[in-house]
């Protein structure tokens, strides 16, 4: 395709491709077909201010008549066609090595003081990727290209990765931190690709979350790793929150589906692919254990560099690195749709806590006619003290505690994919203790308990209620999920009387903080309490308060 933009107040074309899942047929005669791997040479004849990019280097250029230049780049490794890449136009480049690669940045004209913290990233990226898999990253270079529109997000063609600018470049004197936090992100998910994807892919694009959620999965990890600051897992959780209120529905669909048509590769590029994938692994991961499971993935990677694969081929090398029952617990998650709720019943008998775990499908629209099971991995503790694993493999089971001391929790952590409801009992000890439970045993009751309140599980009483206990709520993820939920009460009230309670709710809880906030902002203030004050003014706006 080709972007017209403008430069220098003049007018300007560059051309670009994104050939996934099925457009390479459009480009060239190949069999076009992710397990078709094919070594490419490519040739392109451009005007002789133009430069050009591909997944490898260029091995020869040469003058043409009429101001116009003839560029070949260097053979491919054997790759699927849905990578193969061309990106010509008046461009810019920065660039650095690391670990032995030629890293650019690539960006139209006037724009290269953006291009330093995504080349600095990327650096670290792939420092941290050649480190995790135990295999260096397999080109000679790579190009990181930001061109102004023409598609949206990113596509992860090998050696030759194209961005829609917003989602790599970062303004240091203009954007703010949640630009930077953004782009990052972006960036590792892409140059994850480069391995999961590009070096091994899936056989056929009904295993596409093999190379989406996995890429979803590792950027979290990767900016995890390098900025702890930002509490990237927070995030997730949102992103999951919105794919399991899609996955409680009877309109929903497993993580591995079937594909039989290039409308349904296209459309296989959805919520279920990528974020209830990256959750997935997450809960995996934490039952492996980050250690096994890390074995099991370079396993994996070794033996099937340059090749296909199928999620069976994963599930075998991650069970020979645990000893654990991978196969049969992932087949439940990837080949079933939705997911389960957790009860929790407990009592104390002699001194020692007795804790029913029982699990059933969980849906939001209406119940399901399956009687679906699941193989779940639980963590089962107590507030900030130890937790211990379980497998629940059936309807339910029984754990017994050697005290009865604090209040229980289940999956402590937030690792999991799942509803958990606690007896009324155990949720009144949770719910007392919300404002000192850790961030992400805070968002999880506060999402599990709007989700109930929403189909009926729970009244609307109980969630305000806890909501009320969240009046000095230091993070802007659990704040966003908080102010969405009341947004959308505010929306099913339009016209009704209701209307005005609901806003009023919203001020009374709000306002204090915002209050403590103000209006301008402190010296040494967090990027948390920076992005707080702009989402705080817009809801009390939005709710009326005359202040």
């Amino acid at each position: 395709f080709y972007v017209n933009y403008k430069a220098g107040g003049r007018d300007k074309k560059l051309i670009a491709t994104t050939m996934a899942p099925t457009d390479a047929r459009r480009m060239l005669p190949t069999w076009d077909e992710p397990a078709f791997r094919a070594s490419f040479k490519l040739t392109v004849d451009v005007p002789g201010n133009f430069k050009a990019y591909s997944t490898t280097p260029i091995e020869q250029r040469e003058d043409l008549p009429g101001g116009m230049q003839r560029i070949s780049f260097g053979n491919t490794p054997k790759m699927p066609s849905y990578l193969v890449v061309l990106v010509a136009g008046e461009l810019e480049r920065i660039s650095a090595r690391q670990d032995g690669v030629d890293i650019g940045i690539v960006t139209t004209e006037g724009k290269l003081g953006s291009a330093t913290f995504p080349l600095a990233a990327t650096r670290d990226l792939l420092r941290y990727f050649n480190h995790y898999f135990a295999i260096p990253y397999p080109l000679p270079k790579l190009d990181q290209i930001a061109i102004p529109g023409g598609f949206n997000g990113a596509m992860e063609n090998w050696g030759a990765v194209v961005y829609n600018e917003p989602t790599l470049l970062y303004d240091p004197k203009k954007s703010p931190e949640r630009v930077k936090k953004f782009t990052f992100n972006i960036n590792a998910h892409e140059v994850a690709h480069q391995w999961f994807g590009n070096l091994v892919t899936m056989a056929w694009w009904d295993n596409l979350w093999l190379n989406e959620g996995f890429a979803s999965w590792m950027a979290a990890k990767a900016t995890h790793h390098f900025h702890p600051e930002w509490r990237p897992y927070l995030d997730a959780m949102a992103e999951r929150e919105y794919v399991m209120n899609l996955d409680a529905r009877k309109t929903t669909h497993p993580i591995q589906t079937p594909i039989k048509t290039e409308e349904q590769a296209a459309a296989a590029f959805d919520a279920i692919t990528y974020m209830k994938g990256q959750a997935f692994l997450r809960m995996l991961e934490a039952y492996l254990g980050e250690d096994s499971f890390r074995k099991g993935m370079r396993a994996y990677m070794a033996k099937h560099q340059y090749s296909n694969t199928t999620s069976a081929d994963l599930w075998a090398a991650l069970e020979k690195a645990s000893g654990k029952p991978v196969e049969k617990l992932a087949s439940d998650w990837t080949l079933q749709p939705g997911f389960p709720l957790i009860r929790v019943e407990q009592a104390c008998e002699e001194g020692r806590r007795k804790a029913t775990l029982s699990q059933e499908q969980y849906r939001l629209d209406e119940p399901a006619s399956e009687k679906r099971l699941w193989h779940v991995p639980l963590q089962v503790g107590t507030v900030n003290g130890k937790a211990w694993t379980t497998l629940l493999s059936g309807p339910s089971v029984t754990i017994n505690q050697g005290g009865c001391d604090g209040a229980l929790v289940v999956d402590p952590h937030s690792v999991g994919y799942f509803r958990v409801q606690y007896d009324p009992a155990s949720f009144r000890a949770l719910a007392e203790q919300a404002p000192r439970l850790p961030d992400s045993t805070r968002l999880k009751l506060l999402s599990d308990t709007w989700s109930f309140a929403s189909n009926g599980r729970m009244g609307l009483d109980g969630y305000l209620d806890l909501v009320r206990k969240y009046g000095n709520e230091p993070r802007v993820a659990v704040w966003e999920a908080i102010l969405s939920n009341l947004r959308t009460l505010d929306s099913l009230a339009r016209g009704e009387p209701e209307q005005a309670l609901i806003r009023r709710f919203l001020i009374d809880f709000a306002r204090p903080r915002f209050d403590r906030l103000g209006w301008d902002e402190k010296p040494g203030e967090t990027a948390d309490d920076a992005q707080l004050r702009g989402m705080l003014a817009t809801a009390l706006a939005r709710a009326g308060d005359p202040q």
